[in-house]
């Protein structure tokens, strides 16, 4: 049993034009979720970008979101959920909230019960919608949550590949799973109860926790976090499975060092979010060379606990500054774009880079963001594009209880996404299956959840 929105009669319905509308519509054709659902948007412009399949699931009506006579036309009464979205837009706040008042106008004459989703272009809107309508809206902020991705990729070389997988609707997708068998069973059981399925945490009530315990016991409400391809294809295992073969689990435990360093070539709007993120992940005694012509709003030094910064002016494309930078010194190189929609500068950027790089040697972790309002549904594993942010925004439309999934795994409090070499649980050059890595991430207090070889996930 899936407790999620989409459980409910009703439509879809999108309101307001974004330049990133393509990106949530085409997301929501990679889910199982849907279920045949129809997808109805209004707005005073048909979206652009979309694929020939997008275009014949989605049922597009010319209007104005604000006019409660257009919003009549889409019954906003009869939807399962609602998204509001025009980021992208001149004065998009405002337009938001317009469409909101007119929304809730028409609440108490329909018996409209949908949730409202608003996206939001700063947390100042978001948090202006959600006070301004006493809870019955909620508000995401895609750009603020970008900030904090960009913080972990530049981290973890590969990461990005990891989170296209996790984070949106492409491939593996994050379920909430009531299984009556599994109650009274521990969490550690439950990692090996499905054939095609990973469990990853629990669900109880309103609280979700990832890597719980091992000792936790589900309840008779609890539900698994549980990550798997499609809903309907989730297999349970036999009873007896084969026991994991113990004399390859491995005892080595290859860590990273706590401080780190990093260079940010480039400035735009965005990097004090960036380097305030990087500040509640990295440990004392870490390092930041901005290298930028002019880092306007740069925080001040005492505003940071673990990193500190360094400038120099200079632009990017400087051969005589690149030149002299130590770059053995600094394992992980930022390239932020300007921050500007439709931006992909940064790619030329992570090219030019990635030769002089080579030429000396060097094969720094490189994050190269992108500002493109594209789907991004193939990237290199050096480049991270704003459209993951939308991929995920997808998501919560048609499964708001995943919200404080996504907030832990993006934040520095709960449970992280780590990708830790193969000998910190098993022993190489000897066949194992995965549930071998299994047991052995389990006596460590891990749950693992894949693995990586070369891109493939």
């Amino acid at each position: 049993m899936i407790q999620r929105h989409s459980a409910k009669n009703g439509h879809v319905l999108v309101l307001g034009n974004s330049s990133f509308s393509a990106i949530v519509l085409e997301e929501f054709g990679q889910t199982d979720l849907l279920k045949g659902r129809s997808i109805v948007m209004l707005s005073e412009n048909r979206p652009e970008g979309l694929s020939r399949a997008a275009k014949s699931r989605v049922h597009h009506v010319r209007g104005n979101p604000c006019d409660p006579a257009d919003l009549a036309r889409v019954k906003p009464q009869e939807a399962v959920t609602i998204l509001v979205n025009c980021v992208g837009e001149g004065d998009c706040g405002a337009k938001e909230r317009e469409i909101v008042a007119a929304l809730l106008g028409m609440s108490a004459r329909t018996g409209m019960t949908a949730d409202i989703l608003v996206v939001s272009e700063c947390d100042e809107d978001r948090n202006l919608v959600e006070i301004s309508n006493g809870g019955r809206v909620w508000s995401v902020c895609p750009i603020a949550l970008f900030s904090r991705l960009i913080a972990q990729v530049s981290r973890q070389k590969k990461l990005a590949l990891i989170y296209r997988e996790l984070l949106s609707f492409e491939g593996n997708e994050l379920y909430f799973l009531a299984d009556p068998s599994l109650t009274g069973e521990t969490f550690s059981r439950s990692l090996r109860a499905f054939a095609n399925a990973c469990p990853i945490g629990i669900r109880q009530g309103d609280a979700a926790r990832l890597n719980p315990p091992m000792g936790t016991v589900l309840e008779p409400d609890s539900q698994l976090i549980i990550l798997a391809e499609r809903l309907s294809g989730i297999e349970r295992n036999e009873a007896i499975l084969p026991a994991p073969d113990m004399s390859a689990i491995s005892d080595d435990s290859i860590e990273t060092p706590d401080s780190e360093a990093f260079l940010l070539l480039g400035w735009n709007r965005f990097c004090p979010a960036i380097l305030r993120e990087l500040d509640r992940y990295c440990g004392p005694g870490s390092r930041v060379l901005v290298v930028c012509e002019n880092a306007r709003e740069l925080p001040p030094s005492g505003e940071f606990a673990n990193i500190s910064i360094e400038t120099k002016e200079g632009g990017i494309d400087d051969e005589a500054l690149l030149g002299s930078v130590p770059w053995q010194c600094y394992e992980n190189v930022i390239i932020p774009g300007t921050g500007n929609i439709g931006d992909s500068a940064a790619v030329t950027a992570l090219e030019v880079l990635k030769r002089a790089l080579a030429v000396q040697g060097f094969a720094n972790n490189l994050t190269a963001v992108t500002w493109e309002a594209s789907s991004g549904r193939d990237w290199d594993e050096d480049i991270l594009p704003v459209a993951l942010s939308f991929r995920i925004l997808a998501q919560l439309v048609l499964h708001r209880e995943l919200y404080p999934v996504i907030d832990e795994i993006t934040t520095p409090l709960g449970a992280e996404i780590y990708l830790k070499p193969v000998e910190n649980y098993v022993k190489t050059g000897v066949p194992v299956d995965f549930y071998t890595i299994l047991e052995s991430a389990r006596r460590k207090g891990e749950t693992a959840v894949g693995y990586l070889e070369g891109q493939r996930i």
